[in-house]
């Protein structure tokens, strides 16, 4: 008997990886347990209902999301949406937080977020990416079946609002485009519903730090202002603008994998 061509074993691809497509400077995978630790620095790997302290960054830039604090971490639960893995996040004080200032990055920027939210309001995942001023973009569950594209600064909001069912989960799209003087967001759920601003970015006085966090936004400093219940499965983030193309291949691996309906 001839043996197997050892080739004829191996797995075959898996397809689409975020990584494929240029500029990647975020990438959260709570399906990757290798990425999910008890504490924010060393550790152990979180067990199933463990309660989360960092989550590494597959990007390689190191942007990791990290807490300090025990009774601030959100928790890992198992085959929820899919089949698959989420964080729990209560609603109430849990969020990771981290440092992106040893970076380049910047405007443009396109945000992607795999999540579930029945509660009226809270922010998903954000960022403050100016060194010495205070405006931060985040992309948050609003009032009922509403998300948002949202920035924030020292003396004002701006937003856009698309149609998102609660309790349901939903691949979230923060594109951001524009100039440090002039910025456009066009905020969707599952490619479909589209919601566009445009406002300029006035600079003000504020928290001296680039900063990302999930589960709450960045514009408070201890993350207790806008705390979200729900669960988060995945965020990718690149720092630039995506094409219509790379857009939908993303939204379609995002779709595919937590088994939800997207609009190429």
């Amino acid at each position: 008997m001839c043996a197997m061509n050892p080739r004829l074993l191996r797995p075959l691809a898996s397809g689409f990886n975020p990584r494929q497509i240029a500029g990647l400077e975020l990438w959260l995978d709570a399906q990757d347990g290798t990425t999910l630790f008890d504490s924010d620095t060393g550790g152990s790997q979180v067990a199933p209902d463990g309660s989360v302290g960092r989550w590494v960054d597959k990007s390689g830039k190191g942007r990791n999301a990290t807490q300090d604090v025990a009774n601030n971490r959100p928790v890992l639960k198992t085959a929820v949406v899919n089949g698959r893995n989420i964080l729990r996040f209560d609603g109430s004080n849990d969020f990771l937080k981290g440092d992106v200032s040893s970076s380049d990055l910047s405007f443009p920027y396109t945000l992607f977020a795999v999540y579930q939210s029945a509660d009226a309001a809270g922010s998903i995942a954000g960022f403050n990416l100016n060194a010495t001023s205070f405006i931060t973009e985040n992309v948050r569950k609003s009032a009922a079946n509403t998300l948002q594209g949202i920035q924030q600064n020292a003396t004002s909001t701006a937003e856009a609002t698309v149609t998102a069912a609660d309790a349901s989960w939903h691949v979230a799209e923060l594109v951001f485009t524009g100039t440090s003087s002039s910025l456009t967001y066009t905020v969707r759920v599952n490619g479909g519903a589209t919601g566009n601003m445009a406002t300029p970015r006035q600079r003000n006085t504020g928290p001296n730090s680039r900063r990302l966090q999930i589960g709450n936004s960045v514009s408070s400093v201890d993350g207790n202002l806008d705390p979200l219940a729900g669960d988060i499965a995945e965020i990718i983030g690149y720092g630039r603008t995506l094409s219509a193309g790379e857009l939908s291949r993303v939204r379609q691996y995002l779709g595919r994998r937590y088994g939800i309906t997207v609009t190429a």
